[in-house]
């Protein structure tokens, strides 16, 4: 299929809006999880100071978990601390990113052309549009990744994530007296 500019800058709107509001989602259950394990009167303070997104980073709260996690000896998918890291990735990624927006118009090949495109007069029928790639340095290594590909494992990764800390938080509700 060949989107048009205007259509591509939507498309690329709604997953970066996907991916920062499921990492959200991630962050809230993990503050509340914490949070439950605390237990205490001061739940407000706990929540909106203690844990505040500006004061205490993901990564932060992510070790806290793993430490309740451990002296709990809950058992959990081996996949949720690289399903977290992942997904920590994959939105710094997004949220750092200056150019998701951007595109880039690519000239086609005469035998690409097998349909009739209706294309604004800015455009020739012997060019498409893509999503400029997302360049990455992982270990050293450079890398370039379509954001098609960054949402597509980002929801594969955040629903292991998702599930597992739903997992914690029904065992945490058992096993800590109110």
């Amino acid at each position: 299929m060949i989107e048009r500019g205007d259509e591509l800058i939507i498309r690329n709107k709604e997953i970066i809006s996907d991916i920062i509001i499921k990492f959200n989602t991630v962050e809230k259950l993990i503050k509340e999880i914490i949070s439950k394990y605390i237990s205490s009167e001061k739940t407000t303070f706990i929540n909106d100071i203690l844990l505040n997104n500006l004061i205490l980073n993901f990564s932060s709260k992510f070790k806290i978990l793993s430490y309740i996690i451990e002296i709990e000896k809950i058992n959990i998918d081996k996949n949720l601390n690289n399903s977290i890291k992942n997904i920590m990735t994959f939105r710094n990624i997004i949220a750092h990113s200056d150019n998701l927006i951007d595109y880039e118009i690519i000239s086609l090949a005469q035998s690409d052309l097998s349909f009739t495109l209706n294309l604004p007069r800015s455009m020739s029928p012997m060019q498409k549009v893509e999503s400029k790639k997302q360049t990455t340095l992982n270990s050293g290594k450079i890398n370039e990744i379509e954001i098609e590909k960054i949402h597509k494992d980002f929801i594969k990764h955040f629903n292991i994530s998702f599930e597992n800390l739903g997992l914690i938080n029904k065992k945490l509700q058992t096993s800590i007296p109110s």
